[in-house]
């Protein structure tokens, strides 16, 4: 089956899979959408290769391409990988897709159709065992971010409506990319020049700093962090080097956050 933690779009991991294979090494696993399909590849050595693949139709309002997309394919923008064996991928037709990927057979259930597509998504994972403060969020072309409860455990019948914890706009345009910052932080990257970090720490979005360099897009991102000497990749605390008080920031400063774990079998 498909492993848990990790992400695309800046989600981050925590190995929650099946279990190691017997006594061999992990599986290193590489997960990429491309048009209407998402693919899982092994990366392990000796085992690169694809292992399995998923295609998508069309669930929702839109249509990506207009005239350049006669069949209406649907286009898969991002992935991330969730607990459980599960992936978010971001359709162009307005709709989020929860996938269960294995070889004996797939499960997918549909969240949306929004009002404007997702065009990424971050996984945030809380502290300790408790699957219920796992959040999912989506981040729009028109702005505004979805959160979502990521928990396996949710029965099939719940609804959209009862997953969704709240959302609000964070942009006044497309939002290109989002990360985790440690257990309760967000950062949004946007097209209308500014990159922004919000506390959900009481269900709900508070505003703590703005990134912004003016008349110039954002569409992408990467946290780093650093060491207690200050330089290097080392072992610094997961969202070091942003100051919550903090109202603004200059386009050039260092956003330092938690160390990407990975995603294993």
């Amino acid at each position: 089956g498909m492993p848990g933690g990790g992400g695309g779009g800046g989600g981050d991991g925590d190995g929650d899979g099946d279990g190691p294979m017997g006594k061999e090494e992990p599986m290193q696993l590489l997960v990429t959408c491309s048009s209407n399909q998402v693919l899982c590849w092994s990366l392990s050595s000796g085992r690169e290769g694809l292992l399995l693949s998923k295609t998508l139709d069309s669930r929702g309002n839109y249509v990506y391409g207009g005239q350049r997309n006669p069949s209406k394919m649907v286009h898969i923008f991002d992935v991330a990988v969730l607990r459980g064996n599960r992936l978010a991928a971001a359709c162009s037709d307005g709709t989020v897709r929860l996938l269960t990927l294995r070889r004996s057979g797939d499960s997918e259930r549909v969240l949306g159709p929004f009002d404007s597509p997702a065009d990424c998504l971050a996984r945030i994972k809380a502290q300790g065992p408790e699957e219920e403060a796992n959040r999912l969020c989506l981040c729009c072309t028109d702005g505004t971010v979805y959160v979502y409860r990521d928990s396996p455990e949710i029965s099939k019948s719940e609804g959209d409506s009862e997953r969704r914890l709240f959302s609000w706009r964070a942009h006044q345009a497309n939002i290109f990319d989002c990360q985790a910052v440690g257990t309760d932080r967000l950062l949004t990257c946007s097209s209308d020049g500014t990159v922004k970090l919000w506390d959900l720490r009481d269900a709900e979005a508070r505003h703590v700093a703005t990134f912004e360099k003016k008349n110039y897009p954002f569409h992408s991102m990467h946290l780093v962090f650093r060491d207690d000497t200050g330089s290097g990749c080392g072992g610094g605390a997961p969202g070091a080097g942003v100051d919550d008080g903090v109202g603004n920031a200059d386009a050039d400063a260092d956003a330092e956050g938690e160390e990407e774990e990975g995603f294993v079998s």
